[in-house]
């Protein structure tokens, strides 16, 4: 075989992807400028783009500077400095802090308030400047829409070690303290994260929730299940656990590092369910750093011995990992993956969207139900309270006297017929008539029978709120007092009669003691209505009096409970508000997703088409090329270049699949 064709086959195994590239810097052509400059094509020289994701307090920025290769020796001085003076224990990231390698042994800082790097010759100055920059941001004096960036010294880092050629964006806590800081982490994960060559997720290996969907809100990590390739998933404290402490006891020798990644795998899927695609256990990366790490050296049972070859081991994983993300045919795949999935994280996004507007709907009609209620309680009570309200002006204290006063009288009448022509007779009239007045006046009500002026008000409105009042009155039972009142009026009669020898009266005239006695009888009878009219007044008084207070402490409690009924029916307004509120936001939310899902869809559609343009365009380079040639060799070359060039073509096409 001559040079020529060694060389031509070289040539055409070269090129096999080179038609997807030119699509893909035509694609990003198209893109926005701030976009285009972050994921135009890159050399392998370039610098990989790593993002690092995590609750605050679990080590990511330990674990970017070991990653950064700052050395052991250097990291209490590069963790103070970046702490801007705040204590251990507190997150040292102020705001989203991009990490790279400076050229010298200065400190540099760069930030939306100067827009250049800042150079630091000492770490006084530079704790002092970063201190400065998180003390603006927490007072709301500098609104960041881009990360910081820090230049880490070279005289931090470890020459002798390998470490990848890296940019690392350290994203804020998923937990920021307001709506300020929320809205600046989600914009900066909206920015950022889909600019990644590698997504790093991390959290403590005693709390796996941090991979629970609740956990991963933001944009570009939310939906890392559906591009595992671009994510790794890194936990820290990962070999501190008693538990794990028996299993390496259990597993004597040369410990691997599936032994681990499998018990994470099953740990993590006990809180979150993990699709077929991101149980690749190559992705997991249980890891322990930091000086409570250190701490375990020398100790009775040999963990961090064992423990630290594996360590090391994965380490060097990741950095291998860090370092093939960034080779051109590396982003290559990552555009097609970012764009092949699009379909998919809308179909599972929707769906999870219209749950919870569902959910937001059925709250808001519930709510709107209560309302319903609330209000026909309300309109019920007020109904009743302003009834009751009239009533009680008729029902006043001095309407009550005033109808025991002229509204008010003994039931029937009391007959004093009889012979009476003996004492007897007399006595007999007199008991007749202690019996009817006491049967007249257990018979009396008030309004009963009206008398005296204003009897023509009988069906009068305020006459008949009284007659119904004092109907369902009762005095009770009086008996004592009603005998008491006879026997004190008819005593001196009684006595009169008792004195008597004799029983028939001789004489009847005007002057007789007949005459004397049947006056004296009949001005009893008199003084005895008199006397129990006025008893039975104090007694029907009484009774109304307590009744009276009965109906206003009645009153009082249905005005609180209307009062009570319309704080419900406020509080009640206030949360079908915020449902109705939550409900059009969750609606917008959807709708502004639907769009930006639409939009990535067409240009998914558009690189894809860009890439079959391309293909189609090459295919017909190579035939044109083919046919130019006579020699045997030459076109069995390019005949075999072209199957290349399909497999290139159903690799690509393969590679949301595999991912």
């Amino acid at each position: 075989m001559t040079s020529s064709v060694i060389s031509r086959w070289g040539e055409c195994y070269d090129q096999r992807h080179t038609w997807a590239f030119r699509a893909y810097e035509k694609f990003m052509a198209a893109l926005s400028p701030e976009v285009r400059e972050h994921l135009a094509y890159k050399t392998v020289e370039d610098e990989t783009y790593v993002v690092v994701f995590g609750r605050t307090q679990v080590g990511k920025t330990t674990l970017v500077m070991d990653l950064m290769g700052v050395s052991p020796s250097a990291l209490v001085r590069v963790s103070k400095v970046l702490r801007g003076g705040r204590t251990v224990g507190r997150s040292s990231t102020a705001t989203a802090t991009e990490y790279r390698r400076s050229p010298d042994d200065r400190w540099g800082l760069r930030s939306e308030r100067t827009r250049i790097t800042r150079w630091f010759d000492n770490d006084t100055e530079m704790t002092q400047a970063f201190a400065d920059l998180r003390q603006s941001m927490q007072e709301r004096r500098l609104n960041l829409s881009e990360p910081c960036v820090v230049h880490i010294p070279q005289d931090c880092l470890d020459s002798e070690n390998r470490h990848p050629l890296a940019r690392m964006l350290d994203l804020p806590g998923d937990a920021p303290a307001d709506d300020v800081e929320q809205a600046y982490v989600q914009e900066i994960a909206r920015r950022y994260a889909p600019l990644a060559d590698l997504i790093l997720l991390v959290g403590r290996g005693d709390d796996l929730s941090f991979l629970s969907p609740e956990g991963l809100t933001l944009p570009g990590i939310e939906d890392w299940q559906s591009v595992p390739g671009r994510f790794r998933i890194v936990t820290t404290y990962s070999f501190t656990a008693g538990s794990v402490r028996d299993l390496v006891r259990e597993r004597p020798g040369v410990l691997s590092p599936d032994i681990f990644r499998d018990r994470l795998i099953e740990q993590i899927e006990k809180s979150c369910a993990l699709n077929p695609l991101a149980r690749r256990p190559q992705n997991y990366f249980p890891l322990e750093f930091g000086q409570s790490w250190m701490d375990e050296q020398g100790r009775t049972d040999s963990l961090y011995e064992r423990i630290s070859p594996l360590i090391a081991e994965l380490k060097q994983q990741l950095i291998a990992d860090i370092e093939a993300s960034t080779t051109p045919l590396a982003r290559l795949r990552g555009a097609v993956l970012a764009h092949g999935v699009v379909s998919r994280v809308k179909a599972v996004q929707l769906a999870q969207l219209d749950e919870s507007l569902k959910a937001l709907h059925a709250q808001l009609n519930r709510v709107g139900e209560d309302r319903k209620q609330a209000q026909m309680i309300i309109a019920d009570v007020d109904a009743t309270v302003e009834s009751e309200k009239r009533r009680l002006v008729h029902l006043a204290k001095e309407n009550l006297r005033e109808d025991l006063d002229q509204r008010f009288e003994l039931d029937g009448k009391t007959s004093l017929a009889g012979a009476r022509k003996s004492v007897l007779d007399f006595k007999l009239v007199i008991n007749d008539a202690k019996a009817s007045l006491s049967l007249r006046v257990k018979a009396s009500r008030p309004l009963t029978v009206l008398v005296g002026e204003g009897a023509d008000k009988d069906h009068d409105g305020a006459i008949k709120t009284r007659r119904r009042f004092w109907s369902k009155l009762a005095v009770g039972e009086h008996e004592p007092e009603i005998d008491g009142i006879l026997r004190a009026t008819f005593k001196s009669l009684q006595v009169r009669l008792n004195s008597y020898w004799f029983d028939t009266y001789w004489f009847t005239g005007p002057d007789s003691d007949y005459s004397q006695d049947h006056d004296l009888l009949v001005n009893c009878l008199k003084v005895a209505e008199e006397n129990l009219l006025k008893a039975a007044h104090q007694w029907w008084l009484a009774v109304a009096e307590r009744e009276l207070a009965n109906l206003l402490q009645e009153q009082e409690s249905r005005q609180v409970n209307l009062e009570v009924c319309r704080a419900e029916a406020c509080r009640l307004d206030a949360e079908a508000n915020r449902s109705a509120k939550q409900y059009r936001n969750a609606h917008l939310a959807r709708l502004k997703f639907e769009q930006r899902m639409d939009k990535d869809l067409a240009e998914s559609k558009r690189f894809n088409d860009a890439l079959d343009t391309a293909y189609l365009e090459e295919l017909r380079r190579r035939d044109r090329s083919h046919t130019r040639h006579e020699s045997p060799a030459f076109r069995f070359i390019n005949l075999f270049g072209a199957i290349q060039l399909i497999d290139a073509r159903r690799e690509l096409a393969l590679i949301t699949d595999d991912n």
